[in-house]
């Protein structure tokens, strides 16, 4: 469980050191007029960010869960059997419906290495998301004076003048 914590605390920390230097330098690369508008888009892009990441990760776990389970469910009939596939907790309501106290640990070690599997995922692509921004936003001289010249583009290059 520590190393959950971990590398909860490591993304946590990741992302409170990168949400506002992205934020700064996104807006500073608009010009005046469109801040609202860059606003409202960084604003959206974050809750949809997170509604991706949250099912992409729910279905490692539920792919590393079933993975697990599935053999400890071998001697099982088809219909208990379908059921305890779907989650922990429904394993655990078959093992206590047909008095299977090792099915009950059975779903407790599946749904603990769900986990692990699912925080190693986590922290892969938040390596791999640190790489980008590390290799992508290093400190450049601004031709323009706008933001603070990591990762921004040349004037030549900005976003529609309009």
């Amino acid at each position: 469980m520590a190393w959950i914590a971990g590398t909860l605390f490591a993304q946590g920390v990741g992302i409170g050191l990168v949400v506002a230097p992205m934020t700064t330098e996104m807006m500073a690369a608009l010009p005046p007029r469109y801040t609202g508008a860059g606003a409202a888009i960084n604003a959206a892009a974050r809750p949809v960010g997170s509604t991706l990441g949250v099912a992409v990760l729910g279905s490692v776990l539920a792919t590393a869960y079933r993975g697990a389970v599935r053999p400890e469910l071998s001697d099982l009939p088809p219909g208990p059997r379908e059921k305890a596939l779907d989650s922990a907790e429904a394993a655990r309501a078959v093992a206590r419906s047909l008095n299977r106290p090792e099915l009950l640990a059975a779903a407790d070690r599946a749904y603990l290495h769900a986990m692990y599997v699912t925080a190693a995922w986590t922290a892969l692509l938040s390596l791999a998301g640190a790489v980008l921004v590390i290799g992508y936003f290093r400190p450049r001289p601004s031709t323009t004076g706008a933001g603070s010249g990591y990762g921004a583009a040349p004037s030549s290059n900005r976003a529609h003048r309009g």
